[in-house]
Order: C-alpha cells, then structure tokens, then sequence
C-alpha cells in the first residue's frame, strides 16, 4: 500500500462514470449483439486517459482505470472464464440481495417486483472446468492504463478484480461436487488476472461484496452457518492470492447500493489487507 505521513491519501471505490458511446459498445458486447471491437478499443483507450486526467484534475492520489472496459464489476468475468455459458432466466439473479428484507417487507416487493438486485436476465452456469481466457482482455486493460499514466504524477495505481466468492455467488454450478471444488476453482482460473495486475506494477484492488450480502441472500442461514459460509470463501481468496505481497493488495467491501427498505447494515469499505 501507499502511505503518508504528511496528509490522508484519497482515493475511490473503482467503477466511473462512462462515455455514452463506450457504454453501449461495452453492453453491446457483453450481449452479444453487434458491435465494432476496433471502433471499441480505439474508444477505450481515449477514454481511459481522459478518466485517468479528471482523477488527476480532482486532486485524487490513487487512482484507477474507471474500470471502462467493464459492462459491470461483476459480469465482465464471463468474458475471462472458460467453462460457464449464459441461459435465459427469469429475471432474477441466482441469488438477490433483497431476499431477507423481502420477508420483512413483503408488501412493498409484492408491489414493485422489479425493485433490488432482479434485473439480471441470464444466469451464468457452470459446465465444465474452469480456466482463465481474458488475457487479451486483461493486456488491454493493462496497457490503456499504463499509457494514460505515461508522464503522470500520482501516489499510486490500482485495478480491480472479482473474487472467487463474488464470481461463485451469482453462478450457478452443475459441473463441481461441492461448493468448496467450485470456489478453488474459480480462484485458480482467477489467480492469473491477480498476479499479472500486480506484475503489471498497479494495486491489485480485490472487490468482495459477497462477504456481506451472503447473509441478506440467504434469509434461512444463522449465525453460525453464515460464518461458514464467509470462512469457505475467505480461504478461497487466500488460495488464489498466495505468493501474492499483502502490501500489494486492497480490499474493498461493498453492499446496499439499492433504494427499497432494507434493515441489514449497508457499508462501503477500502482498505489495505
């Protein structure tokens, strides 16, 4: 990590607002539909050196790629995963982080279904073993970034990754025999993206809201089971960042982004691990 003894260092949680035109060829992309890929990484590359400029511009110290690339912090890894393929679901996600809340407030949701965390159309499912494929993706994201930090002054750099357990807790398995196989898994095939961001010089920024939307997710766990639960996939992510410097990681936490009636602690987290 970076340090100060003169002020507090500032920083920020990592996704940013994007161009129109990179939004939708970014969507596009992750749909399916048609789409330029040159028109794309030529769009990508400007971007990101004008997001890099404003971070600069706003006096932050740390800063990052806006994470432009991504159609969000979580379904970009369907791209880099070989193993899991995409079906038609019912609108919901596999788990939705309003599923506790929902028992509470049953009225509310019964009359605004599409409220929280159900708009996720396709349910990624894994069908065969799983391997790491995004390195032209992820060699992109590393050399736009480099090139908008080319002659710029600033305390530090970061990218950020999906954890195992984050990638695990919106894909369904029908390949693993148990949901520990399936964590390794995810974190070996994951393991490469870490250590090449890290090789790559930046901050490897991991992104875990699993951890406390678990216990939102599945209303019928207690205590005890939910602590389980967080323990399997913190060993996870241990696994895949062996050998990795603890003082090249941070972690970031976060759960809540949503405006229905919610009673669990909603909190936004970037530390050093």
């Amino acid at each position: 990590m970076f340090y100060s003894t003169d002020r507090i260092l500032t920083t920020h949680a990592g996704s940013l607002p994007r161009p129109d035109d990179v939004r939708e060829m970014v969507l596009a992309k992750a749909r399916g539909q048609p789409m330029d890929q040159a028109v794309l990484d030529r769009r990508l590359r400007t971007s990101v050196a004008e997001v890099v400029r404003q971070q600069i511009e706003c006096s932050l110290d740390i800063i990052n790629d806006g994470e432009l690339s991504k159609p969000n912090f979580t379904d970009y890894v369907l791209e880099r995963i070989a193993g899991c393929e995409k079906r038609p679901g019912t609108g919901r996600r596999r788990l939705d982080m309003t599923a506790r809340d929902e028992r509470k407030f049953a009225g509310y949701f019964a009359a605004h279904p599409r409220s929280g965390f159900s708009g996720g159309r396709m349910l990624p499912v894994c069908v065969g073993e799983l391997r790491y494929v995004g390195q032209a993706e992820l060699q992109r994201d590393l050399d736009n970034f480099k090139a908008a930090l080319a002659g710029a002054t600033v305390a530090g750099a970061f990218l950020p990754a999906n954890t195992p357990g984050t990638i695990e807790h919106w894909m369904a398995n029908e390949y693993y025999k148990s949901d520990e196989a399936f964590l390794l898994a995810i974190a070996e095939a994951m393991r490469e993206e870490y250590k090449a961001i890290v090789d790559a010089g930046f901050l490897l920024q991991i992104d875990d809201p699993d951890l406390p939307d678990g216990w939102a997710c599945l209303p019928d766990i207690t205590l005890t089971d939910y602590r389980n639960y967080a323990t399997m996939r913190i060993d996870a992510l241990n696994h895949a960042l062996r050998e990795i410097p603890p003082e090249k990681i941070r972690l970031h936490v976060c759960w809540g982004s949503f405006t229905d009636p919610i009673t669990t602690i909603s909190r936004c987290v970037t530390s050093s691990i």
